[in-house]
């Protein structure tokens, strides 16, 4: 059995809702739909990492999905987890690739994975960027705003 199955079958349902939507589009809805969850649930949506690349938060084996994708059966995949998974997409898929990209570069989990990784080469990735920290992040963006991820508001403009 393929150990990233729950991972594929998320990209494939993203897939399926975005299907004219930027790779890279994509690949960073999955930070959202991770800190969405598991600040609903508490637990992660999937259990690959996420890492600190030099274009934002990005899951490697999602980035390589998106690029040729084969496409999962996602029907088994929870209620909640598909609500989240579709709530993300539909704020997302209109959004210009730069602005999300820059949004995405300045959060602060990001931030401090990416930059003060001594190591850091243009080339590299690996820089995880650790659930707790995440789900720490956007729970206090959500106490401070009442919203799980208030800048797509801005990000469409309204």
């Amino acid at each position: 059995m393929n150990k990233h199955k729950k991972l594929f079958k998320i990209c494939s349902m993203i897939q399926t809702l975005m299907p004219d939507t930027e790779n890279i589009v994509k690949s960073k809805s999955l930070y959202i739909i991770q800190a969405y969850h598991l600040l609903l649930y508490d637990i992660p949506a999937f259990e690959e990492t996420i890492e600190a690349w030099m274009y934002g938060p990005s899951v490697e084996k999602a980035v390589l999905f998106f690029k040729f994708p084969e496409m999962y059966d996602y029907s088994d995949l929870s209620e909640e987890l598909k609500n989240i998974i579709t709530n993300v997409c539909d704020s997302l898929k209109n959004i210009p690739p730069h602005v999300l990209v820059w949004y995405m570069m300045n959060l602060e989990t990001y931030k401090k994975h990416w930059i003060s990784n001594k190591k850091y080469k243009y080339d590299a990735v690996n820089y995880v960027i650790p659930i707790e920290e995440i789900k720490k992040y956007h729970k206090k963006i959500y106490e401070e705003t009442g919203s799980y991820f208030p800048p797509l508001k801005r990000m469409k403009g309204d």
